[in-house]
């Protein structure tokens, strides 16, 4: 290292389970984390995700707090003033990244794949944006501006890149995006080595999103008392959040192996579990105490058009409705054809139209 100074290794396992890593590390399944554990100091952190998991990312990079980086859910902000949804992106954080004082300082630094952060040559090092991201919010790119090139000819794209994040219907499909997941763990450790071996960096911060993703996609099959368990889908793929966590495990192993010397850092962002809190059910309690402004000017019209509209029946299930009246590889394809500013702006749109938030009181 320069300066003979010794490397630190940060490593994100975005939206992991601390719960569940302690459990695997006690019975055995994650080996690596739980030398780390022996070895050094383990605690849980306190994060932010109570307001939103968006908003721990800005937290994280930055060190301050969402009424400070004004981030809150990132995928649907309200825009100030209004009550429009809207999409906020990496330039709208507020805050200098804590890796530009470390150059500052002379310090090398290599970030890999973070969210809500963007390249620029302010960073003494080198920064890789939305290689593989789970909820990008800047464009694929880097600094210097050809890494990125070099990192797809060299290793590959992420299996999961710019993927529509829709559910599966059969246990194939579910057990295909499995191997993706899977997949994406070890390209995004070659492309982290790859990174590494062009320069000598003091500091090393790299985010695997393939956590993020197994949560999401994956709960219901690992959780046998979630309401939408599948029990012959589980039997065909197994436990896919147990075999992330544990390539996972495996990568930061070969990342000890080959940089022995170096100081590691693993975290997770936030947890992951089932979610039933009642903000899914606003506009239905809007309408029982008869505060929704739809309901108060319902008409046969109006009544009908809140039916079929997105919105009418609150945001999670504006998706769903969407869905089900057009299929979702069509819309895989659709966002495929759309520039993505675009594609952020009117689909956050559309899946609002349905609720009057403004006059509802």
């Amino acid at each position: 290292m320069r300066n003979n100074r010794q490397m630190v290794i940060s490593i994100v396992l975005e939206s992991a389970e601390p719960a569940l890593i302690e459990k695997w590390c006690k019975e055995g399944e994650l080996p690596v984390l739980q030398k780390l554990r022996q070895r050094g100091i383990w605690t849980r952190l306190a994060s932010p995700s109570y307001i939103s998991s968006g908003c721990s990312w800005p937290t994280l990079n930055i060190g301050t707090n969402p009424a400070k980086h004004g981030i809150g859910f990132f995928h649907r902000e309200i825009k100030n003033g209004t009550y429009q949804v809207i999409k906020k992106y990496a330039d709208q954080v507020h805050g200098e990244p804590f890796w530009r004082h470390l150059g500052r300082a002379g310090y090398r630094s290599a970030i890999f794949d973070l969210a809500t952060t963007m390249p620029s040559p302010e960073t003494n090092g080198a920064i890789v944006v939305d290689w593989g991201s789970e909820h990008p919010s800047w464009k694929t790119s880097s600094y210097p501006g050809d890494l990125i090139n070099e990192i797809h000819r060299n290793i590959g794209r992420h299996p999961l890149a710019k993927w529509y994040q829709r559910g599966m219907g059969s246990k194939e499909e579910y057990k295909e995006l499995a191997e993706k997941i899977l997949a994406g763990v070890e390209l995004r450790t070659s492309a982290l080595i790859y990174m590494l071996n062009k320069d000598d960096f003091d500091f090393v911060f790299c985010n695997y999103s393939e956590p993020h993703w197994a949560g999401h996609m994956f709960w219901h099959l690992h959780d046998k008392n979630h309401p939408e368990h599948e029990p012959e889908h589980a039997a065909y793929c197994g436990d896919v959040i147990q075999q992330t966590y544990k390539a996972c495990d495996r990568a930061i192993g070969e990342l000890v192996e080959k940089y022995p010397g170096a100081t590691f850092v693993v975290m997770s962002n936030i947890g992951m579990g089932p979610h039933a809190g009642g903000d899914m059910m606003v506009p239905q309690v809007l309408d029982r105490l008869n505060m929704s402004a739809e309901r108060k000017a319902a008409g046969p019209l109006r009544s009908f058009a809140r039916r079929i509209l997105p919105g009418g029946s609150g945001p999670v299930a504006a998706v769903q409705r969407v869905e089900k009246l057009i299929n979702p590889i069509l819309i895989t394809h659709m966002k495929k054809l759309i520039p993505e500013k675009m594609w952020d702006t009117w689909t956050r749109r559309l899946l609002g139209l349905g609720h009057n938030w403004a006059d509802s009181k």
